[in-house]
């Protein structure tokens, strides 16, 4: 399973620009509260210190963008809400104009995710939830991608997949529990023409099961690459 990287909105621009009605220190810059209207269109309306923007506001781009939340240094910093034109949104905290601490953002598709954000980027521990299927990833996250330990969670065949995840995929062991209390253990792999003969055995054994379940069906297909080999069923019943 993939996703869409979320739309950034346009720079902000620099508060000297444009029309500003509010509060002046004794250099004569902006201080305190004030309404800026920009040459490019968007207005700010919010806290100034010093001449920058600074505290809590509220920046209105001219393509239907808007940003509420806390300023610093003319950088959004602190907690935050980014509404963007397509109707996704970032609720969360803000570091130097980016993403960064703990954070939800909603697509325009419905999948939402929410957990930990690193200079602009999902890193860290986050949940994926996606609407479509309402399948659920919870686990590691570096660089945008699921990529470590991790949980799937499906419930439209009630399947859990507990594993390793490297670059946005499923890669290298992990174990499979199915709603009939049974489970099996096995390990994705990418598919080589140099497999071992004890593998590509393994493969075979593990046939029947891929046939009969739809998400591996449907991971295999999204990632022609990968296959999974499976062990024996246990039983997971106490």
């Amino acid at each position: 399973m993939y996703y869409s990287d979320e739309t950034e909105a346009e720079e902000e621009g620099p508060p000297s620009l444009g029309a500003y009605e509010g509060g002046r220190n004794e250099e004569g810059r902006r201080h305190g509260k004030g309404v800026a209207s920009l040459p490019s269109g968007d207005t700010y309306d919010g806290e100034y210190k010093n001449g920058a923007r600074h505290g809590h506001g509220t920046y209105t781009f001219a393509n239907g963008a808007r940003y509420v939340g806390e300023y610093e240094d003319n950088k959004k910093h602190g907690h935050g809400t980014l509404t963007l034109p397509d109707g996704s949104s970032y609720d969360g905290e803000w570091l130097n104009d980016l993403r960064h601490g703990k954070g939800t953002f909603r697509y325009q598709n419905g999948d939402v995710y929410t957990g930990d954000w690193v200079q602009g980027k999902k890193q860290g521990q986050g949940t994926y939830t996606y609407f479509e299927t309402q399948s659920t990833f919870k686990g590691e996250w570096r660089d945008n991608k699921m990529h470590g330990a991790g949980e799937l969670v499906h419930p439209s065949d009630k399947s859990i997949y507990r594993g390793e995840f490297s670059n946005g995929r499923p890669l290298g062991p992990g174990v499979y529990a199915f709603h009939h209390n049974s489970q099996q253990a096995g390990e994705y792999l990418e598919r080589s023409d140099e497999v071992p003969q004890t593998q590509q055995q393994r493969m075979q054994q593990a046939q029947y099961m891929r046939r009969n379940d739809l998400q591996l069906q449907q991971q295999e297909k999204v990632n022609p690459r990968l296959v999974w080999v499976g062990g024996d069923f246990t039983s997971t019943k106490k």
